[in-house]
């Protein structure tokens, strides 16, 4: 169980330095839109209802009518966000969203609108964390690499990551991204393996 706990805050940690080195600002005045707020769902997704919290750039949905909780990141036009099973993005339009989600049982559609909240004001949010580091795409990288590593538990880890790590996501190969992983970000060989 040490182990893997170990893994997944490897793992986590190096979501985090690859996906912050891309330039949303999770430290300091931060560029994160607000979409915390009661968002109403349409499309072919279950749910019809998110509740959204936000920390900086990173976001927690509470939806119905499922009782799914998400976790994931804003990071200027876009979002991303997961439970460990699905793995969803959609672009941020004003106080409208849509994109899509996937996981083992198909894709489905699905399209917001913010009813209440600060998601009705979306402007620039405030920061969090703080190397400097796009969530989203740091994760969807990786979890391209090591797709036994759920996007969640990749955006949960993400934050205050070492220079050294946050510098493997210039790495476009993933075997050159997983040693500079393994060597810089204290990612066990064993974490992204096939």
């Amino acid at each position: 169980m040490r182990l893997r706990n170990l893994v997944v805050a490897s793992v986590c940690a190096l979501g985090c330095a690859l996906a912050c080195s891309s330039g949303s600002s999770n430290g300091g005045g931060g560029s994160c839109p607000s979409v915390s707020g009661s968002w109403t769902l349409s499309g072919t997704c279950q749910d019809t209802s998110c509740t959204v919290s936000q920390s900086g750039c990173n976001v927690t949905l509470s939806c119905s009518p499922t009782g799914t909780t998400y976790n994931g990141s804003v990071s200027g036009s876009s979002i991303s966000f997961g439970d460990g099973s699905d793995s969803c993005s959609g672009s941020l339009s004003g106080t409208s969203a849509s994109g899509t989600c996937s996981s083992s049982a198909g894709t489905c559609n699905w399209s917001g609108s913010c009813s209440s909240g600060a998601c009705t004001n979306p402007g620039t949010g405030g920061g969090g964390g703080g190397s400097n580091v796009d969530c989203s795409a740091a994760c969807q990288k990786l979890s391209t690499c090591c797709p036994q590593m759920s996007m969640s538990e990749c955006l949960n880890g993400c934050g205050d990551a070492p220079p050294s790590c946050a510098a493997c996501s210039v790495n476009s190969q993933c075997a050159d991204l997983v040693s500079c992983a393994i060597t810089n970000c204290d990612m066990p060989p064993s974490a992204c393996s096939n």
